[in-house]
């Protein structure tokens, strides 16, 4: 079933006939969908068909469910991938000096960041010469790729739950 590990995740990828049998599925069912978005409101053909897009659409939704639910997270993967990329932390560096007012924060960092690993050490040298106040650089010195999630969490509370939470 699976080929091992891709990326941070562990592929544990349908075989290719349910993969194929999921692509045949979602063409029907957006078929009728489009009759009626390029005007076909009145077509008898396609508002009979808005069942069978709806049926089609969900069978789609049922593989893709299970899909999701077959992966798994490779955690010492993930681990690894986050420590060789400490230039996911340019952003919250860039946020900061936006705020202390730093003038072209982009560009700065882009020379920096753009194609290249970063290590904490080149980071940490940035944040310790850009003119910043001493409040906001320790805040900055203890980030870490593991850790960092920006506003993430805010923008999920603001929201609200999910169904079934």
């Amino acid at each position: 079933s699976g080929s091992g590990p891709v990326g941070s995740h562990k592929n544990n990828s349908p075989p290719s006939t349910q993969l194929a049998l999921k692509g045949g599925i979602s063409r029907p069912a957006n078929r009728p969908f489009a009759g009626l978005c390029n005007g076909a409101k009145s077509d008898s053909s396609a508002l009979r068909n808005i069942g069978v897009a709806i049926g089609h659409s969900y069978i789609a939704l049922q593989f893709c469910g299970k899909g999701l639910g077959d992966l798994s997270i490779n955690e010492g993967r993930l681990a690894e991938d986050l420590e060789a990329n400490w230039n996911i932390l340019a952003e919250a560096i860039q946020t900061v000096m936006r705020k202390e007012g730093v003038a072209r924060p982009y560009e700065l960092l882009k020379t920096l960041t753009r194609g290249i690993a970063v290590t904490a050490d080149d980071l940490k040298g940035v944040i310790c010469e850009v003119p910043i106040s001493a409040e906001e650089r320790d805040r900055l010195l203890v980030l870490a790729p593991h850790d960092y999630t920006g506003l993430a969490a805010e923008l999920a509370k603001a929201l609200g739950p999910v169904d079934g939470d």
